[in-house]
């Protein structure tokens, strides 16, 4: 069974606006504060265009203190307009960053990041 971004990020609520994090690049999740600036993008996974209301950004950031943060991008933000663009900032396990980056086929990252994870067949 393949696991799905959704199935990681659970019940998170989506927030208003895109992340602009190269502005912007602190973010709260899980009750934990995350500088982006100093987290490692360890990998991303874009389709479409931002101006596509079916645009997707999914990006997984590592920090120096080996927490992981996933970052979905996208016209997921629901309001009394309709939808709109948002953000949804979810602090996951590294047993969910390495589940999401399976499901994404990150095979060189996987190797880097979880290497005594993985056994050969």
């Amino acid at each position: 069974m393949q696991t799905t971004t959704e199935d990681i990020i659970g019940e998170h609520s989506s927030r208003s606006g895109w992340a602009y994090l190269e502005h912007e690049p602190t973010l709260i999740a899980g009750g934990r504060r995350f500088d982006i600036a100093k987290a490692t993008k360890v990998a991303e996974q874009e389709n479409g265009y931002r101006s596509d209301f079916r645009y997707k950004c999914e990006t997984l950031y590592r920090t120096p203190r080996g927490n992981w943060l996933l970052v979905v991008e996208g016209w997921i933000h629901r309001d009394g307009n309709g939808i709109t663009p948002g953000h949804i900032p979810a602090a996951v396990t590294a047993a969910e960053a390495r589940q999401w980056l399976e499901a994404h086929g990150e095979d060189r990252v996987l190797e880097e990041y979880f290497a005594d994870e993985i056994e050969d067949a």
